[in-house]
């Protein structure tokens, strides 16, 4: 997990090259090969019993993880309508949340991978979604901000619009990230071209050449990015990796059959998605400030109704009191789950910098949930 995590930090940072050299979709389509290597170098470590080979292929696996929590972010955020950015953003998470349900169902239960003899068929899989997005990702448009707004590509861009946007008029949304761009050009000329006849068009603003350093020091910058920030710290102290990770261990301590825990543990992971799928609608309808603090209520209500229902199920020799406080203990799981899922799961995830600087911003926000170790 150390390996995972280090080199989960390591490709958070380096999201922002990723994206501006090869682009969003691109980039994604890049990074696969990371997951795809890990996988392939991972799946063979019990057959040969070489530990280092598992080490290894998390390296990989873990720089793909940390790339993809921002990129993925981005690209979705980019190509998203206005109305429903903050949903779309979202269903990054929601993306996470099926994955946790998936890789559970696949090696969770006895019924299915659990078992020594199926490890590189459990570790192959991990390589799976990886060759769905290579297959996928190409016919999907790049990110018209970065077509226009990084490389000058005015008609790619246009093209991108129409694929996304069809019956809307890409000059409407050109217009728009021309005024955007006000500031970010050059000698009075603006970096953007067009195509027909590489003229430079008039810049509305004097040269500004974005530094990463600009997101602590520029004023308009340092309150968004330190919300940014702060949102991902709060989504990982909010206690989900301990819940999610420890689960089982958790439900074992509190008097829950140990033969059942497996079906809780796969039960929570499915409310988990149904909750994250409830919570998209409502991000644009109560906006972000009152999802965050809402469900955080329940969460901090229900993480204390934990700790001490396991306290006390650990402590009391009456077998009426385990059975009533291990109900206890399982409702308020669910309380969590959908406290998490409807506020700190969705926010982090469509929460960025204003898409000038969100290449550069995402690498500060996604490394605090990287660094982590989270896998939500």
């Amino acid at each position: 997990m150390t390996v995972w995590i280090v080199f989960g930090a390591i490709g958070a940072f380096s999201t922002g090259a990723i994206s501006n050299f090869f682009g969003r979709r691109n980039g994604l389509l890049f990074n696969n090969a990371f997951m795809i290597a890990g996988a392939i170098i991972s799946a063979p470590t019990v057959a040969t019993k070489i530990p280092y080979l598992l080490y290894i292929g998390r390296a990989f696996i873990g720089f793909n993880c940390g790339v993809t929590i921002g990129l993925a972010s981005i690209y979705l955020t980019e190509i998203a309508p206005i109305h429903i950015r903050g949903a779309i953003g979202a269903c990054h998470q929601l993306a996470v949340t099926i994955g946790i349900l998936v890789a559970f169902v696949c090696s969770g239960l006895k019924q299915t991978m659990n078992h020594e003899d199926l490890w590189i068929v459990a570790q192959a899989l991990t390589g799976v979604p990886a060759i769905i997005s290579l297959i996928v990702l190409p016919f999907c448009p790049e990110s018209p901000r970065f077509l226009f707004m990084n490389k000058g590509r005015i008609e790619d861009a246009k093209k991108a619009l129409e694929r996304l946007y069809p019956g809307d008029n890409p000059e409407d949304y050109i217009e728009e990230m021309r005024q955007e761009m006000q500031g970010t050009c050059s000698a009075g000329e603006c970096a953007v071209k067009d195509d027909a006849d590489d003229v430079p068009m008039a810049a509305a603003a004097p040269a500004k050449k974005f530094h990463f350093v600009q997101l602590f020091t520029q004023a308009d910058l340092r309150m968004p990015v330190a919300i940014a920030v702060g949102i991902q710290i709060m989504q990982q102290l909010s206690g989900i990796n301990a819940v999610m990770s420890y689960s089982s261990t958790m439900m074992e301590t509190s008097g829950i059959h140990s033969d059942y825990v497996p079906y809780v543990n796969l039960g929570f992971s499915f409310f988990n998605v149904v909750c994250t799928v409830a919570s998209l609608p409502l991000l644009e309808k109560f906006g972000r400030r009152t999802l965050l603090l809402v469900p955080s209520v329940f969460l901090a209500v229900s993480l204390v109704v934990l700790c001490a229902s396991a306290v006390v199920v650990s402590e009391t020799q009456s077998p009426d009191v385990k059975r009533n406080f291990s109900i206890v203990f399982m409702f308020f799981i669910f309380v969590y789950i959908a406290g998490f899922a409807f506020g700190l799961g969705t926010i982090p995830a469509s929460s960025l910098p204003r898409s000038s600087v969100r290449s550069r911003g995402a690498p500060p926000t996604r490394l605090a949930r990287a660094s982590s170790g989270s896998p939500t």
